[in-house]
């Protein structure tokens, strides 16, 4: 047996935090303990059989023959290329009723999907997708709360024609201004239980971007309707920084505290990044320093008691664009792998009405390497990012990668 590469060690005063980046476990040793793992790493033999056990369990220890960097990659390959599920991100609207400064979709012609195509649609799944298992569909916009009429429609025309048995999963990204409870109601009776709402950190902040057409604020009544739907919806808060906003992004927390949102509603943070060249004046943070930012914001959510996700799970599939069975559908039928590509003719691998092409643009998704250099081969944290987002040339590291050490306080803090 030997102990596997993707063990991450954080040495403290009295004991020893030992991450693994594979199974995302989390194992606290005393200093005896800890003495005698690294007597392990040292090439001797465990002496201490509930240690060896411990550390099976938790994937730190492994067989002496295996590869683990190769079985990272075959459990890549058996994600992305598995025909028993389908994933569907559908944009019902390329409307918005925002009109954000970094909004990756201006400039796109805002129609709403035609009953044509959602026809188009259920044919396609009722011809090609009768072998599969489970469907899971996201849906996306543009704001979709604007076509609510349309997933209302759309949801019943898929669920009539999926197989027998075939599991139906629903989830949504909205900006919430339109989320009221009986909207809320609506989404719970068509099985969409997980919604994702952004906020840009402190209400000024969130204010001078997230505004409506009319340059209105949005923060407080986005929030007014999370509270009225929390009891309905599994609702999750997506909160975006960047270099103008980070200093007041933990305002948040005395918002949610405000509005009795505190243990009712996830949230998280998420560097704003330069997708598809919206990152104008320098806005975006590199990893490095968002990931000091990300640890300060966590403390002091743990401080005033709200929960810490905590480590990030191994990545297998590192996401849809990359994934034979996962497409992200236009309100004018088009397809396509990435969601940034939405509205852009040239990025479409096919239509709803004529199928999939083989074009570049598909083939180049679909043959992209998660290793992307030497670095990434080498790297402890790969099993986290897989190399990050395909749709960036450059690889964009996990933020874990420089803060690991600090995130794993953060979860023995949670844990006492």
């Amino acid at each position: 047996m030997k102990l596997s590469r993707y063990n991450i060690e954080k040495k403290e005063d009295k004991s020893c935090l030992i991450y693994n980046t594979v199974t995302s476990a989390i194992l606290e040793l005393d200093t005896d303990y800890e003495k005698s793992y690294y007597e392990m790493k040292e090439g001797k033999k465990c002496s201490k059989p509930d240690l060896e056990s411990a550390l099976l369990e938790g994937g730190m220890l492994v067989e002496d023959d295996k590869d683990e960097f190769a079985e990272l990659l075959i459990r890549n390959k058996i994600e992305r290329f598995a025909d028993s599920n389908l994933t569907l991100t559908i944009a019902p609207t390329m409307a918005c009723n925002f009109c954000c400064p970094y909004c990756y979709e201006k400039g796109r012609e805002y129609i709403t999907m035609s009953e044509t195509v959602q026809d188009q649609l259920t044919s396609q799944l009722k011809e090609k997708y009768q072998h599969i298992h489970e469907l899971t569909v996201s849906w996306y916009g543009g704001e979709p709360l604007l076509a609510i009429e349309t997933i209302e429609k759309l949801t019943k025309k898929i669920k009539s024609v999926l197989p027998l048995g075939c599991k139906y999963n629903a989830d949504m990204v909205t900006n919430g201004y339109k989320l009221t409870r009986r909207v809320a109601e609506k989404l719970k009776d068509m099985d969409i239980h997980y919604i994702q709402v952004t906020l840009d950190g402190s209400k000024q902040a969130h204010d001078s971007r997230r505004i409506l057409h009319n340059h209105q604020p949005t923060f407080e009544h986005i929030l007014d309707n999370i509270r009225e739907c929390a009891d309905i919806l599994n609702i999750s808060i997506r909160i975006n920084v960047d270099k103008i906003n980070i200093n007041e992004a933990t305002e948040i927390f005395d918002w949610l505290e405000r509005y009795g949102l505190k243990g009712r509603v996830g949230y998280y943070l998420a560097p704003v990044d330069d997708i598809n060249g919206v990152c104008n004046n320098h806005i975006c943070m590199e990893r490095p320093q968002y990931a000091k930012e990300e640890i300060a914001f966590y403390k002091e959510g743990i401080k005033r008691g709200f929960m810490y996700q905590g480590v990030k799970p191994s990545n297998y599939g590192v996401c849809g664009a990359i994934s034979l069975n996962s497409f992200v559908i236009g309100p004018d039928g088009a397809l396509y792998k990435c969601w940034n590509d939405i509205g852009y003719s040239e990025r479409s691998i096919g239509n709803l009405e004529k199928g999939i092409k083989l074009t570049n643009k598909f083939v180049e998704w679909l043959s992209y390497d998660v290793v992307k250099d030497q670095e990434c081969k080498d790297c402890s944290f790969f099993p986290v990012c897989y190399g990050g987002c395909a749709a960036y040339k450059n690889k964009i590291c996990s933020s874990v990668k420089w803060n690991a050490e600090e995130m794993l306080e953060l979860m023995k803090e949670m844990a006492q």
